[in-house]
């Protein structure tokens, strides 16, 4: 479900009974833990990794010297993030909490977010029932835009490297490059070749990582 590089380490979210694995690179063995049915990880305050999901409800909280702290919520939690000293989470119905409070923070204008991650600033959310769209809300401000995805039909994943945003379409199996204003630039790569359902994209060391869903297999190329 996704793969985590973290410290000289990684981490990865699958599907099995205990589903969160992490390994330093002087390890062998894999530390293991149950956290609900996770879809992604982010890294949040002090080191630690929010571990969320799109089926399970509330998320857990993961330091590698103790273990994994849930918090509740009355419905799945897809993206734990910190702004500006503070922890907010945001909901798979679009609504956004700062940790502790029980009114939501801002409300998205979508029906179920699948995937959201926090880049330079800018949660980005996918949701899967609005093809070709992206909705943004920016921490600064709490400003809320929709963008045109354009090629991207279902959005897996992205990220930003430099001033080039890349993103993975579940549709089409293809990892896309857009400039800074999101303008639609190349793309890469297709289903099968290389990619099988590409569900997680990274830059880590030099490299684009996608982590495919069916085959397991995590594919490096250069930006582009």
């Amino acid at each position: 479900w996704d793969w985590l590089p973290w410290g000289d380490g990684e981490i990865i979210a699958d599907s099995r009974s205990k589903n969160i694995h992490y390994r330093s690179s002087l390890e062998r063995d894999w530390q293991s833990l149950s956290a609900g049915l996770p879809t992604q990880m982010d890294i949040v305050s002090a080191g630690s990794v929010a571990v969320a999901s799109c089926y399970s409800d509330g998320w857990y909280k993961w330091a590698l010297d103790g273990r994994a702290q849930f918090s509740p919520h009355h419905c799945p939690v897809v993206l734990a993030f910190d702004c500006q000293g503070d922890g907010f989470f945001l909901d798979r119905r679009g609504a956004v909490f700062r940790e502790g409070c029980s009114q939501p923070h801002a409300c998205l204008p979508v029906d179920t977010v699948w995937r959201a991650r926090l880049v330079d600033g800018k949660v980005f959310v996918s949701d899967w029932t609005e093809p070709k769209r992206l909705t943004v809300l920016e921490t600064d401000g709490w400003q809320i835009s929709v963008i045109d995805s354009g090629p991207v039909l279902l959005t897996n994943d992205l990220c930003k490297v430099g001033e080039s945003y890349y993103v993975i379409d579940k549709m089409q199996g293809r990892i896309f490059s857009y400039d800074a204003n999101f303008v639609p630039k190349g793309e890469r790569m297709s289903f099968g070749k290389g990619l099988y359902d590409p569900i997680t994209l990274r830059f880590h060391q030099g490299n684009l990582c996608v982590l495919s869903w069916l085959t397991g297999a995590l594919t490096e190329i250069s930006p582009f």
